[in-house]
């Protein structure tokens, strides 16, 4: 049942002197000739049927000539008056939304937020600036500050260095992870458990990502796929926050052997750097690799092929195709996928010229 609170306002306020003006075309009566009939000035009633002046003091003199109760009329203008006075803080709260927009633009890409999480920008600034907020758990802009300093993140050293960006993904990578729910309780003593049930999966590279991200929420751990943004080459992600560690990752390559590494990195970094809620560091200076990520490598590294097995890899020259074929070959015997054990190769030499094939794809 509708009450008077729940009035809708519309886009557009019409003065009653529109209906005025709009009875007296029908009985075909001129401006002029209904200004004498109300004797008032014609520029008097130029202004009550334009809006600019209240209709409710010859309310009484145009329901004697027009038959319009002036009852009728007088309510008309409360109402027109009122649907004026909201539009225009409508129009004042759009301005405000919009500038405040613009200062969150200045810390992460609007466009591209906005775009990835599907918000209806034709809707207004007020629609979108309140979304973003929820979506998003931003601060005021004028005191959002992306520090990073105490982040743990793996970013290529290569390109995709732009701040905004960066911060960008984060934001989106923190809203889908706090979207999602983790089964188990997180437990550190369980994480070797963890790691061998990962690697196995990574070995058999079937339904990897789905299976990845039910064996981790059973040990306490939220893990998903957020693709990266424009210039952010991103790989991999994670933070602490409420007891529960997150792990995203872009998949920017859909290769196993790099899924696995930055999975196996980033679990490196929960296991061995993450100890209190909002834990996360982000190294954006992609020529500065700190200890603590050389520490999640040689956790990945070790995790999935352990350093005794490597141990055990054939030692061969320095020539792509012997090198393929020969690890190839000791891969299939250890029982772990090739394109791990060659991924390994090429992360430990520097050679990545490998001829590749459809088992390399992640799935």
């Amino acid at each position: 049942m509708e009450t008077k609170n729940e009035r809708l306002t519309p886009f557009m306020a019409v003065p009653p002197g529109a209906i005025v003006k709009n009875e007296m075309a029908e009985r075909k009566i001129s401006q002029t000739k209904f200004a004498e009939m109300l004797h008032i000035q014609k520029s008097h009633l130029s202004d009550i049927l334009k809006g600019k002046r209240s209709i409710s003091s010859i309310a009484d003199k145009i329901e004697e000539v027009l038959g319009i109760p002036a009852r009728t009329l007088v309510k008309m203008q409360a109402s027109y008056e009122y649907d004026k006075k909201v539009i225009e803080e409508r129009g004042i709260q759009e301005i405000m939304a919009q500038n405040e927009l613009e200062d969150y633009n200045k810390s992460f890409d609007i466009k591209t937020a906005i775009s990835r999480l599907g918000i209806d920008k034709k809707k207004g600034f007020v629609y979108t600036l309140s979304l973003l907020k929820d979506m998003l758990s931003l601060p005021c802009a004028a005191r959002m500050e992306m520090n990073y300093t105490h982040s743990f993140f793996r970013k290529s050293e290569r390109t995709g260095t732009d701040d905004r960006m960066i911060a960008t993904w984060v934001l989106l990578a923190k809203y889908s992870a706090r979207k999602m729910t983790a089964s188990g309780r997180y437990d550190k003593g369980k994480i070797k458990e963890l790691t061998s049930k990962l690697v196995r999966i990574f070995n058999e590279n079937i339904n990897v990502i789905n299976r990845v991200q039910a064996v981790m929420s059973d040990y306490g751990i939220k893990f998903c796929v957020v693709p990266k943004v424009d210039r952010a080459s991103i790989n991999g992600y994670c933070f602490l926050e409420k007891g529960v560690p997150s792990i995203i990752i872009t998949m920017r390559y859909n290769m196993i052997d790099h899924v696995a590494f930055d999975t196996m990195h980033e679990l490196g970094h929960v296991l061995l750097h993450l100890n209190e809620d909002n834990d996360e560091m982000i190294n954006i200076d992609g020529q500065d690799y700190s200890s603590k990520e050389k520490e999640a490598d040689k956790f990945a590294s070790s995790s999935i092929i352990p350093d005794s097995v490597w141990a055990t890899s054939p030692a061969v020259k320095m020539n792509s195709f012997i090198i393929q074929r020969d690890y190839s070959k000791w891969a299939n015997e250890k029982g772990i996928h090739k394109w791990i054990v060659l991924g390994r190769v090429s992360h430990d030499t520097g050679i990545c010229i490998f001829k590749g094939d459809e088992s390399r794809k992640v799935g």
